[in-house]
């Protein structure tokens, strides 16, 4: 017994030390990619890259606005065997989707590990944005070492700022959660988790896998303003947003997933988690947000050039 227990112990810490060492390099990687993250956004125009990927509302650095609560804000409804902050923990959620414990146990493990161990070359400063962009990306099941490329969605999800209507609390033992006062629901995932899943798995394969559906099988036009209706996008409008709605259109089923013939639902083989909508509504809907956004943004900056210059022409002609 005494050498199986010192045995386990030994394997125990050779795990920890392994977790620290890949700790620390995703921590220098990711510092590393950070710097030159922002040069490549300014190259772009924009966050993120891809058909799919529109840039983002604004960027706000979240750390810090935790507001504490021991109980959930007022509004938000509770009952029998849910959370502390009103909503039910899914144990049964598939990879990467509502909560996943092993997970985000991982990400912890990895930034406490980086925390308490030196960086070489790097300052805290620089450290502490690093895991944060590191425990961010071990929400979407990205490792930083292996998969570099994926750095920018891991930052951009660190810094999104909550869609409007949503606040981020804590509860009486530090965990996280999120409320939306007026739909009187709180929940532990990030309001933007999904999303982010799915343009990580949209910039490995989506991407790649739609447009060649869409190559050979084309959206029929009644295809497209049905789903037009259904995603709430008016295209006579909103021309602008016709090629998203195709892309909802000859979507394809994120890995594990399979759509039942007889209801139409979506399964995750895996779990057994059926649901109504397409697994990537949440992804394409987040999209369709923030074009609109981005849409605004530039037309008013047009108005505002074309008021510049009309006032610019007023004074020459006094």
């Amino acid at each position: 017994r005494l050498s199986s227990h010192s045995s386990h112990a030994t394997s125990t810490l050779d795990s920890s030390a392994k977790v620290a060492a890949a700790t620390g390099a995703a921590a220098a990687a990711a510092v590393e990619a950070r710097r030159r993250v922002k040069e490549e956004q300014r190259a772009r125009g924009g966050v993120g890259s891809g058909l799919y990927t529109a840039p983002m509302p604004s960027v706000t650095y979240r750390k810090g606005q935790q507001q504490q609560h021991s109980s959930p804000p007022p509004g938000v409804k509770t009952a029998d065997g849910e959370d502390e902050c009103g909503s039910v923990r899914d144990d049964n959620a598939p990879p990467g989707s509502p909560f996943d414990k092993a997970n985000e146990s991982f990400g912890k493990s990895k930034a406490q590990a980086a925390r308490n161990m030196a960086v070489d070359g790097f300052d805290q400063d620089e450290l502490d944005a690093a895991m944060e962009v590191v425990e961010h990306a071990s929400m979407l099941n990205v490792d930083l070492v292996v998969e570099p490329e994926l750095q920018w969605i891991a930052e951009e999800f660190w810094q999104a700022q909550l869609p409007e209507g949503w606040e981020e609390y804590q509860d009486s033992q530090g965990q996280t959660f999120y409320s939306h006062a007026e739909k009187a629901s709180s929940q532990w995932e990030h309001p933007l988790q999904r999303y982010y899943h799915g343009l990580v798995w949209m910039v490995k394969k989506g991407n790649a896998l739609l447009e060649r559906r869409r190559a050979q099988e084309p959206p029929e036009a009644d295809e497209i303003d049905e789903m037009a209706m259904y995603a709430g996008v008016n295209l006579a409008e909103e021309p602008h947003l016709r090629t998203v709605v195709e892309g909802m259109v000859v979507a394809p089923l994120p890995p594990g997933w399979i759509e039942d013939e007889d209801t139409g639902a979506h399964v995750h083989v895996e779990t057994g988690r059926t649901i109504e909508a397409h697994p990537l509504d949440d992804y394409f809907t987040e999209v369709i947000r923030r074009v609109r956004w981005e849409r605004k943004r530039v037309l008013a900056e047009a108005e505002r050039d074309r008021a510049t210059r009309r006032e610019l022409v007023g004074r020459t002609t006094e």
